[in-house]
């Protein structure tokens, strides 16, 4: 998938090969481990699990960017690396209505991106307009 959804605060881009070292450190700790119910992997493991992301029909997976952070302009097609925040899961688990998403949002360093939390209504405010783009109509976060 090559699309970048922007909304208030930030731009969820599609999980890219450049993103993984960065993700792969988050995914060192365990407390995130234990909230995201991940399995720690070795790096060479974490690229393959991208791989298999920007793949499978039934996943989409965004790298939430802080648009505070970003160095210039945003630019489509660019990582923006340095305003990585976290990122958001969209599983179409219904096989009979492709309306209706599951949402993960997960944001790795909080202390670094105060104003943007899994919890937060920012966040969740980009959330609808965004997947109305995928003509999903019903998610639960």
């Amino acid at each position: 998938m090559k699309v970048s959804l922007e909304g208030n605060q930030v731009i969820f881009v599609p999980y890219m090969t450049e993103h993984v070292p960065t993700y792969h450190e988050w995914m060192k700790d365990p407390a995130l481990l234990q909230a995201t119910g991940s399995e720690p992997l070795t790096l060479d493991e974490e690229y393959a699990m991208q791989q298999s992301w920007t793949t499978d029909p039934q996943k989409c997976t965004f790298i939430v960017l802080d648009k505070q952070r970003i160095e210039g302009d945003f630019v489509h097609g660019e990582p923006h690396v340095e305003a990585m925040a976290g990122d958001v899961n969209l599983y179409m688990n219904d096989i009979d209505d492709f309306q209706t998403a599951e949402i993960e949002i997960m944001i790795a360093e909080p202390q670094r991106h105060p104003y943007i939390s899994s919890q937060n209504w920012r966040i969740k405010c980009d959330i609808p307009s965004s997947l109305s783009k995928f003509g999903i109509q019903r998610y639960y976060l």
